[in-house]
């Protein structure tokens, strides 16, 4: 809602010093923060609890299935737009506190509501524009959590991400406690988990090697608890 509020005073403010195509681009961001605001007020309408949306369904029930969604995303970092709503966010909290404030006429002995914390350092569009990446991702990497109060993505398919971590980097070094059996854990984080673990070489501390093969894309090593059962001792100790 207040993200909705301060976007509408930068568009009012900057609506005719803009090109016809940033106004087409602020037209549509202002269409998707309306629909998930009105998506979002519906279910609080209905019969409480959440509900589970697939990506597209999503889109479809916002009526914003026609927006490109990776198209506003660039236009929202390439134009910084998350550092320019951060002036105007502030005005429009000081606007509401100052609406909230009780005035010296006020014959109500009732105690005043609590003002809920607000940072004000942090872009209302930060967050927005975090939750429209994982919108214009894959459709089947996550799922829509429409609650009440908020809208929430469930990522079930966190290999997307880290794929972008294992594409990027020379070296990977994940470690762990209990990460066996590694075989599940991979086919979680790993885009081509045959292809890795096909290659692979397992090294273990206490002291032999197992290769699968010679050589490939994984290591994996492990070894015993750091600290021997010889060493730790458990004692009951009363209040």
């Amino acid at each position: 809602e207040r993200l909705g509020k301060t976007f509408k005073v930068y568009f009012e403010k900057y609506s005719e010093r803009l090109s016809g195509k940033n106004l087409e681009y602020c037209r549509n961001l202002t269409a998707l923060i309306s629909g998930f605001t009105k998506a979002v007020e519906q279910m609080s309408g209905e019969n409480p609890g959440k509900k589970v949306r697939n990506v597209n369904e999503f889109l479809f029930d916002c009526k914003v299935d026609n927006v490109n969604l990776s198209k506003i995303v660039r236009y929202i970092e390439r134009q910084e737009l998350c550092r320019k709503l951060l002036g105007f966010y502030k005005k429009v909290i000081e606007a509401e506190q100052t609406d909230t404030l009780p005035t010296s006429t006020s014959t109500s002995t009732s105690p005043p509501k609590a003002t809920p914390f607000v940072n004000k350092h942090i872009s209302p569009l930060s967050p927005f524009l975090s939750f429209l990446r994982r919108l214009s991702s894959s459709s089947s990497n996550g799922k829509i959590i429409v609650e009440p109060t908020c809208l929430r993505y469930f990522l079930i398919q966190p290999s997307c991400i880290f794929s972008q971590i294992t594409q990027s980097a020379a070296a990977v070094v994940l470690a762990g406690g209990t990460m066996k059996p590694f075989k599940f854990l991979s086919a979680e984080i790993l885009e081509n988990v045959e292809g890795y673990i096909s290659g692979s070489k397992i090294a273990d501390g206490r002291g032999y090697d197992q290769p699968i093969t010679s050589e490939g894309d994984c290591t994996f090593f492990s070894c015993d608890h750091v600290v021997s059962k010889d060493n730790v001792e458990m004692y009951s100790v009363g209040r």
